[in-house]
């Protein structure tokens, strides 16, 4: 699965869902549905690159997370600020006080770090605001697009990778596919996160022992993660076709138009 990267001068993990493959037979239509991380910082010809791509970029950033890094803007493409959540969460928004506030609690607690972030997978499959939100654009993937669909936060890790496997849920790929799918974000940050995790752990303050796994748990992609995720989706609505039926509003129509826009 992996050349489905996305390659760029500035930019880093984002793919494209298409050729993945579906429960029946068929795969997603290569370039219409990309993945990725923080637009900000792009070079010019990133935003040109992108300008040919997509016609519409989706920022699940917070309202902090946006005003200290904007998205920049790209000729021919709307820009749509959708918050996934409505507060900073440390090791998932990233403004500058949710990061202090991460580094500070849990940089020598790796077992503390690893619960909570399953506890944040978990109130994304339970959070009325943030679950409103996804099915906003689930609606808006429903309908027809000229160009291709760019859904972003920050590192392109958590809120992203959970609307990621919302559409291939809703597209038919195999548990197993997108679960894989989604641990390559751990490829596509590799080399930010392991600077940022060596940075930090390199104070004079610092209990390097503790704080190394510490910080990979909070800034990588775990598969406690996503399940956790699965597991309270399913446990609230009976099981995934559920969450997707009641929380999603994606009854068969909408299965169906999905099917003729993005599988082949």
């Amino acid at each position: 699965m992996t050349d489905r990267w996305i390659t760029f001068e500035k930019l880093v993990n984002y793919r494209d869902l298409g050729g993945l493959p579906t429960k029946d037979g068929r795969r997603i239509v290569p370039g219409k549905l990309i993945r990725g991380g923080n637009i900000n910082g792009a070079s010019d010809a990133d935003i040109e690159k992108l300008s040919g791509m997509i016609g519409l970029a989706v920022d699940f950033r917070t309202e902090g997370e946006l005003l200290e890094k904007p998205d920049p803007e790209i000729p021919g493409v709307e820009n749509w600020h959708l918050p996934v959540l409505e507060t900073i969460t440390e090791g998932v928004s990233r403004e500058k006080d949710a990061d202090r506030h991460s580094f500070e609690y849990f940089i020598d607690k790796p077992d503390i770090a690893l619960n909570y972030m399953v506890k944040t997978y978990e109130h994304l499959a339970l959070s009325a605001f943030a679950l409103s939100q996804q099915k906003k654009l689930v609606e808006r993937l429903a309908e027809p697009l000229e160009k291709g669909v760019l859904w972003h936060c920050t590192a392109g890790k958590d809120r992203t990778g959970i609307f990621a496997a919302i559409v291939e849920e809703i597209l038919g790929v195999p548990r197993e596919v997108i679960v894989t799918d989604y641990l390559l974000t751990n490829i596509g940050n590799a080399e930010v996160t392991e600077r940022l995790v060596q940075m930090i752990a390199s104070r004079s303050d610092v209990d390097r022992e503790k704080s190394v796994p510490a910080l990979r748990i909070m800034f990588g992609a775990e598969k406690e993660y996503i399940l956790a995720f699965y597991r309270e989706a399913e446990r609230q609505y009976g099981d995934f076709d559920g969450f997707l039926r009641e929380a999603m509003g994606v009854d068969r129509e909408m299965r169906e138009r999905f099917s003729e826009l993005y599988l082949i």
